[in-house]
């Protein structure tokens, strides 16, 4: 068993301990939901994007200050263009943020199953948890962009939702026989993301399969050690917590619910652009890797 197939199964293994403690206990409240996701996303989610250093230099043969500092200069401009656009068109950045994680996400299956199952992964990252949840999903939506706008998306996506589960489920029983290992980890997305609160199941998602699948194939690519990864890691962790903090500080206008939500999602799709830029030049060389 490779590291990729034990990570998938530990990562369902959380999602039926998740969901079997999630009978007993009750969950808690948003702002500590918000809480929980803010301190794991930084402690397991932004090393994944910190390691893009690696492909920098593989991909684009950066060996020189020069070559670096051109690199840095265009990866944090399409990062603060991505904040710019929040910050004036935040409904087109919703969209787009959307419509990029579908995309991003339905990388995680990439090399391991069929593309309609992939996209149906992807998609349904977005659309599982308005399945049960499209209020609070609002709630989250119109905190991220500022406005009451946010339930009219989330109720267009619970209209979506119900048929792409149901086509979800039927790709996945058609593919438990030819890609058993893709289909049972996406039905461990779906378990996660429809039956938990929005927050949770998206921080276990991002966490626990997104980012840590990515740390592995980049492991692989790099064929480096774990030490090597970490001290990689750890300049851009550092600065992406300055740059957080800054923008933190930036938001002193909005309550401290809005201001999480905010620092999270908009940071994340700040640093996606930029990323998906390096990792799909990894695909196109390895279609089996990120």
């Amino acid at each position: 068993m490779n590291a990729i197939d034990t990570q998938g199964k530990g990562f369902i293994a959380a999602v039926m301990l998740s969901l079997v403690v999630s009978l007993f206990v009750p969950f808690p409240a948003l702002e500590i939901q918000l809480l929980i996701m803010l301190i794991l996303v930084i402690v397991l989610g932004v090393p994944h994007g910190a390691l893009d250093l690696i492909f920098a230099k593989r991909l684009l043969a950066l060996h020189t200050r020069t070559g670096w500092s051109v690199f840095l200069i265009a990866y944090l401009g399409l990062a603060v263009l991505v904040v710019l656009v929040w910050w004036r068109f935040p409904w087109a950045f919703l969209l787009g943020f959307l419509a990029l994680s579908v995309f991003h996400f339905s990388g995680d299956l990439k090399g391991r199953a069929p593309l309609p199952l992939r996209l149906l992964y992807g998609g349904g990252i977005i659309l599982f948890p308005a399945v049960l949840h499209a209020q609070a999903l609002g709630q989250l939506f119109s905190m991220l962009i500022g406005g009451p706008q946010g339930q009219p998306m989330a109720d267009a996506l619970h209209a979506l939702a119900w048929p792409w589960l149901v086509l979800t489920a039927a790709v996945v029983v058609w593919n438990l026989k030819r890609h058993p290992v893709a289909a049972w980890e996406t039905l461990g997305v779906a378990a996660a993301l429809t039956l938990l609160p929005p927050i949770l199941g998206f921080t276990l998602y991002f966490c626990l399969m997104h980012s840590a699948r990515h740390v592995l194939r980049t492991k692989q690519f790099a064929q480096a050690s774990w030490s090597s990864l970490v001290w990689i890691a750890a300049g851009p962790v550092i600065g992406t917590l300055v740059l957080g903090y800054w923008g933190w500080q930036g938001l002193a206008e909005s309550g401290l619910t809005a201001k999480i939500v905010q620092i999270v999602f908009v940071g994340l799709a700040a640093l996606t652009v930029p990323h998906m830029a390096l990792v799909e030049r990894v695909h196109w060389h390895s279609p089996d890797r990120e």
